[in-house]
């Protein structure tokens, strides 16, 4: 919860998971993992492989962009 009152985000879907990470990790939070069972029940998978994969590159450039011009 903290670290959710503490960082601004600006992502969505596949994304707001690695801002958070990132974001965290810029203002030193502690990160850790913790395993999660997933259930997907024979559901096809969501994902756009090259459209989400270039929105995530889009964002990591972003995100650094951002970080060395100090609007983190």
């Amino acid at each position: 919860r903290n670290i959710l009152e503490n960082i601004r985000l600006t992502e969505q879907r596949f994304h707001l998971e690695s801002e958070i990470l990132i974001r965290a990790g810029w203002q030193n939070f502690k990160i850790t993992s913790v395993p999660i069972p997933t259930i997907y029940n024979e559901a096809p998978s969501a994902i756009r492989h090259i459209n989400d994969t270039l929105n995530f590159i889009t964002m990591v450039l972003r995100l650094t962009k951002e970080k060395m011009f100090g609007n983190v």
